[in-house]
């Protein structure tokens, strides 16, 4: 039924989807992509590694397998595990439609509300990415290969409300203690951290939390809160006005050899020496109390 109304909106010549991008990417550990928006919807699969997605002030961990779905004019930034490289399907792409209900929860959506949805085990949808990106590069001057796009975006979008419909299901688990202990660290990654003390205000075992990092995030504890903190020392590092000292308390290391030691572990450089890949000519003044 939802493949015969996608089919038919396709004939409305109201309906268009130009893509931007499509296609397989690899990005290596440590990577960020700043913050933006833009008019395009973005889905993201993982195809191996993991990282994490800045949806304006939210974070959202994503792992091998899982997917994201991130709607128009939403802010978001891109940030892959320190130690980790990551590989993406990504399609990018102007999808417009009529202003109606559809039976299909994706395009249900497009009518706003919502800034992002992240679903797992999405193989299939990384199938129909695979096939899209295929056929957008053939170049068919018959249109074959246009006719096998849209053939394949209509099984996009039937997967995608289908995963979202499971999702909805699956409310009650999104609500759990592990959940609300990421979200507490995502909430308080400046601050110290002490994941003992976690396990017995949430009631479960630190052994439990370790294993949940694994298997839904795909990074241990640690790996997590770092990799927040010295994503957000980057940012800080674009403030001149703010020395090493400064940072290292803002971003919760504590003392500043013990942040530049974590940092330049991650980086392969300190942050001074990050500072100066910024600053232009790289012979801005620095402040005195600044440690290397």
């Amino acid at each position: 039924m939802e493949r015969t109304e996608i089919l038919e909106l396709m004939q409305d010549r109201h309906y268009r989807t130009d893509i931007y991008k499509v296609g397989s990417f690899r990005f290596p550990s440590s990577y960020k992509f700043e913050c933006h928006a833009h008019e395009e919807i973005e889905i993201n699969y993982v195809a191996a590694g993991c990282c994490l997605m800045g949806i304006g002030d939210e974070f959202v961990p994503m792992k091998k397998g899982e997917c994201i779905v991130i709607y128009r004019h939403t802010p978001h930034s891109f940030m892959v595990n320190l130690k980790q490289s990551c590989r993406l399907l990504q399609l990018e792409m102007k999808l417009r439609v009529p202003d109606r209900s559809y039976g299909n929860r994706f395009l249900n959506e497009l009518q706003g509300g919502r800034r992002y949805r992240k679903c797992s085990n999405c193989e299939s949808i990384a199938d129909y990415i695979e096939m899209i990106c295929r056929h957008t590069n053939t170049g068919d001057s018959d249109g074959s290969g246009q006719l096998l796009v849209d053939l394949q975006l209509a099984s996009l979008y039937v997967a995608l409300s289908e995963k979202f419909k499971a999702e909805d299901c699956d409310i009650p688990r999104k609500n759990d203690r592990f959940s609300q202990i990421v979200q507490y660290i995502n909430d308080n990654f400046t601050e110290p951290i002490d994941m003992e003390q976690l396990s017995r205000d949430y009631g479960i075992s630190s052994r439990y939390i370790r294993k949940k990092f694994m298997e839904e995030i795909g990074m241990n504890s640690s790996q997590y809160i770092n990799t927040l903190r010295v994503n957000k020392a980057k940012e800080l590092l674009w403030n001149f006005s703010l020395n090493i000292t400064d940072i290292a308390s803002m971003t919760g290391f504590g003392n500043s050899q013990y942040f530049c030691r974590i940092f330049k572990s991650f980086t392969n450089m300190t942050p001074a020496g990050y500072r100066k890949l910024w600053s232009g000519s790289g012979e801005r003044a620095m402040s005195g109390n600044q440690t290397e």
